[in-house]
């Protein structure tokens, strides 16, 4: 056992490159305590052979704020940074002004696309009205709610399934980046 400041380190047998901790107190060559009283902190095991101390808990790491761009390292590829809240909402607000552009430039009336789906018309009427993935995807331009947000928040389980089978996109965000899944 080799003293460094104030830890000793085991160098033979099993225990190599264990760190014991003292407090202050130096070892003899025989392993005994040089102070009276004092403990340098090993533990002996029944055998008397110095055992290392349970090192100090350390406290928990904190997590960042929600809103905090984290970077997160994966084995062998380069740091990947998380995006914030702001990022996700600006992303969000992106898709949600490219749809109103693309399905105003389709010729899309999303209104009477979202009245039939409010309505829970049968699946033939809107068959005749929704003709395209980018109708069952026609996002309504003042609160981004889309066909499949209106059906699985009145109940029309349905035409949930329907718009699903016809294109409609299950993890399209609304204004508030609420999902059909959250929907009530």
């Amino acid at each position: 056992m080799s003293l460094t400041g104030d830890s000793a380190v085991e160098s033979a047998g099993d225990n190599q490159g264990v760190v014991v901790e003292s407090a202050g107190a130096e070892s003899t060559p025989s392993g005994e305590s040089a102070g009276a009283g004092e403990s340098d902190g090993a533990v002996e095991d029944v055998a008397g052979s110095a055992v290392a101390a349970p090192a100090p808990s350390e406290p928990p790491a904190v997590s960042p704020k929600r809103d905090e761009i984290r970077t997160v390292e994966a084995p062998g590829d380069e740091a990947v940074k998380e995006p914030s809240l702001e990022d996700l909402k600006a992303a969000a607000e992106l898709r949600f002004q490219e749809n109103v552009k693309s399905q105003s430039q389709a010729g899309i009336d999303w209104k009477s696309v979202h009245s039939c789906v409010r309505w829970d018309k049968p699946t033939n009427e809107v068959a005749t009205i929704i003709t395209s993935p980018a109708h069952a995807n026609c996002v309504d331009e003042k609160n981004g709610n889309y066909p499949l947000h209106i059906a699985a928040q009145n109940g029309h389980i349905n035409l949930v399934k329907w718009l699903v089978q016809n294109g409609a996109d299950i993890n399209a965000q609304n204004g508030t980046g609420t999902t059909a899944l959250h929907m009530r």
